[in-house]
């Protein structure tokens, strides 16, 4: 999902602000310049989606609890569409995660996507094998998650939740192209190419690879650029914020590409240095956002073909 490359667990006692600070840096950073309640939110909403991510990647950990994680999934899954109010199987700290997600009032259908892109984890093999499989469960993990976000915000216009969308699956193309390895290791390949598994664990056919990876990262630039320009329909005061959060983020596939993409060699990581910079040489641009006020005509159209593949997706064009 968000990501596959964890040391620990969530401990029953951890805060939702602190799994946001160890788990979700580059968010946490700017979740200082939001709101103080929407911030409060958001850190809700993120530890939900990494409880719902770490019950994926406990099915690599431990094969022997995978029949109990995919149960405790289903079981979120049958909850979140109304066909059962009973969590009582759950321990008392995974229903919290649910019960402070509950005063939200987000809409339950992309928190039922949500649920069917990270059960895609728990199969023995996830493999690939084209553009839109790759797309559909971008949207899935992350795309929901702009979807809920703009609910957040209190933004209902449905070329912003477009727009959302987009942010979530430009960040998760990055995350996949980040973590070729790491996922590999856990039996996933969500490039949509046809090589073995084994040849990624064991770093063979480099090249046609990091070609690969390059036009993941391509493509994630169009939805980069598609949720910036999005950005026009959110409250001012929310805009500085959520452009930072992106362009730290995008910040991990520019500099995999600077480095020749050497997805075999370990996690890129953007450095604190990295990032303070990026904040510093953005300020003007942010300053602009906070003040600006967007006339209706200078509002971006949303390019239709970027959801080409989510037919019947909750929020998408299709």
């Amino acid at each position: 999902m968000s990501s596959t490359y964890k040391s620990d667990f969530l401990a029953p006692t951890t805060s939702p602000r602190k799994i946001l600070a160890k788990h979700g840096r580059t968010f946490w950073l700017a979740s200082f310049f939001l709101p103080r309640k929407t911030a409060k939110e958001a850190t809700h909403l993120y530890a939900f989606c990494r409880f719902v991510d770490d019950l994926a990647d406990e099915v690599e950990r431990t094969p022997s609890k995978k029949e109990e994680t995919v149960t405790k999934l289903k079981l979120l899954l049958a909850y979140f569409s109304g066909k059962t109010q009973n969590l009582l199987t759950l321990p008392d700290h995974e229903r919290t995660y649910i019960d402070e997600l509950r005063p939200l009032h987000l809409p339950q259908d992309p928190i039922i996507h949500l649920l069917e892109g990270v059960l895609q984890d728990t199969e023995d093999t996830v493999l690939f094998t084209n553009q839109k499989m790759l797309l559909r469960y971008a949207y899935r993990v992350a795309g929901t998650v702009g979807i809920l976000m703009t609910k957040l915000l209190g933004v209902e216009n449905k070329l912003a939740i477009f727009h959302a969308i987009d942010l979530g699956i430009a960040m998760q193309l990055t995350n996949i192209a980040r973590d070729v390895q790491a996922d590999a290791a856990i039996s996933r390949r969500y490039l949509p190419i046809e090589i073995p598994i084994q040849d990624i664990k064991e770093g063979t056919q480099r090249e046609v690879i990091s070609s690969n990876i390059k036009e993941i990262l391509a493509l994630s630039e169009q939805y980069y650029k598609s949720g910036i320009a999005g950005l026009a329909y959110l409250p001012n005061r929310v805009r500085p914020g959520i452009y930072l959060m992106t362009i730290l983020y995008r910040e991990i596939g520019r500099l995999l590409l600077r480095r020749g993409v050497p997805w075999d060699e370990g996690r890129v990581i953007v450095s604190r240095i990295r990032k303070f910079s990026l904040c510093i040489a953005a300020l003007p641009h942010c300053l602009q956002l906070l003040f600006k006020t967007q006339k209706q005509k200078n509002i971006p159209d949303h390019h239709q073909s970027l959801h080409a593949s989510l037919s019947l997706l909750s929020g998408s064009h299709q």
